[in-house]
């Protein structure tokens, strides 16, 4: 079921029977240790951030706002569509999300945030989809610096993704991204965030760690000395992610194979594609649904938009009613449909896809399951 999932396999088996084989399933610090050597990977691709291994994304999105001393009842702005996770954590903190509309290709525009910021606006929050990059990051940055607001970027599905050149994850910050069983990257669960600000990135590590932090090999208090809580990630969760990191050009490479072939496969069918950005790792092929179709939409993906969310429906009918543009964008998902290029997955209501380990050449027939939907 997952991406980077299915090409588990030697290199994996090779690290994890190197962590039992040393008995240091715990969380290590040194040359030895599987995390320490996971989080040095990552930084290397994203130059000028910290990282560390966290249990969740969503752990991690709780941690960053921590970290940023957003206050009580200051407003979030962020797009209706995503993951429950990151509403959670926001609502969770006594923030209140703001939407910001989606065009029809699900993109994100530097005018509709400026809009829609105000004096109790505390963070920005851009979603980078299923692979996909929202092109106008790198202005919405420029934007959020230029206003004093902090900038976060969701990554949780967007591994690798390039925008213009540049990582996503690089341009605001903070980021998290996930490593769950459907992400472009899996060790079965997990993630990781990052940050730019060194007095962020050891604030964010003490609550990981009962206020501890590393220095020089050996965890120690550092003042203020905080409360904090046990959040590590043991070895051999880092030891996969290590492993999955050695084959990412692999797995971004079958990602995009199996994109175009499903793709091909969808415009000879005459459907409406939203296309994919260079740069972006497309695990799914979007398409806008011809009227009368039957086949599932991302409404019907679950807890991906606001409107699905039972505690969160009231705040996303009213924001509608007050912010047209935002009616738009739940009218526009609404007509929007997937099937997988990269994984199946009931998440995104895909009854029929291609996984990355599967033969291209069967993309016809299997896209041909739409016609049956319809």
């Amino acid at each position: 079921m997952g991406i980077g999932e299915d090409l588990i396999g030697g290199v994996e088996q090779l690290l994890v029977a190197g962590v039992i084989r040393r008995r240091a399933l715990f969380r290590m610090t040194g040359p030895a240790s599987q995390s320490w050597r996971a989080e040095t990977q990552v930084e290397r691709m994203h130059p000028g951030s910290r990282c560390l291994l966290v249990p969740s994304a969503t752990i991690g999105l709780a941690m960053i706002l921590e970290a940023l001393d957003v206050q009580p009842g200051q407003e979030v702005l962020i797009a209706p569509f995503g993951w429950v996770s990151n509403w959670s954590c926001i609502v969770r903190a006594g923030l209140v999300p703001r939407f910001v509309p989606l065009d029809a290709d699900l993109q994100m525009h530097e005018e509709d945030v400026a809009a829609r910021i105000s004096e109790r606006t505390g963070a920005i929050v851009v979603t980078h989809q299923m692979g996909r990059g929202q092109q106008a990051v790198g202005e919405i940055a420029r934007l959020a610096e230029a206003r004093g607001i902090p900038l976060l970027e969701d990554i949780a599905q967007s591994f690798g993704v390039m925008v213009r050149g540049r990582r996503v994850g690089t341009f605001g910050e903070a980021a998290w991204c996930s490593l769950n069983h459907h992400k472009i990257l899996s060790t079965g669960d997990g993630g990781f965030v990052l940050l730019r600000d060194e007095a962020r990135f050891d604030r964010v590590t003490r609550h990981h760690d009962q206020g501890m932090v590393i220095r020089n090999g050996k965890r120690r208090p550092l003042a203020p000395v905080e409360p904090g809580l046990s959040l590590r990630v043991n070895e051999l969760t880092a030891a996969v992610l290590r492993a999955q990191l050695a084959r990412f050009h692999l797995i971004r490479t079958r990602i995009l194979a199996h994109h175009a072939a499903v793709a091909s496969a969808c415009s000879r069918r005459g459907l409406d594609l939203i296309p994919a950005h260079s740069g972006d790792i497309p695990f799914t092929v979007l398409f806008r649904r011809p009227d009368g179709w039957r086949y599932p939409t991302l409404c019907d993906s679950g807890w991906h938009l606001a409107d699905n969310v039972p505690w969160l429906s009231e705040v996303a009918e009213r924001a509608a009613a007050d912010d047209p543009a935002v009616a738009a964008t739940f009218g526009l998902i609404g007509k929007v449909s997937a099937v997988g290029a990269g994984f199946i997955d009931p998440y995104y209501a895909i009854p029929a896809g291609l996984r990355i380990t599967d033969d291209v050449s069967g993309a016809d027939g299997l896209v041909g399951g739409l016609e049956d939907a319809s």
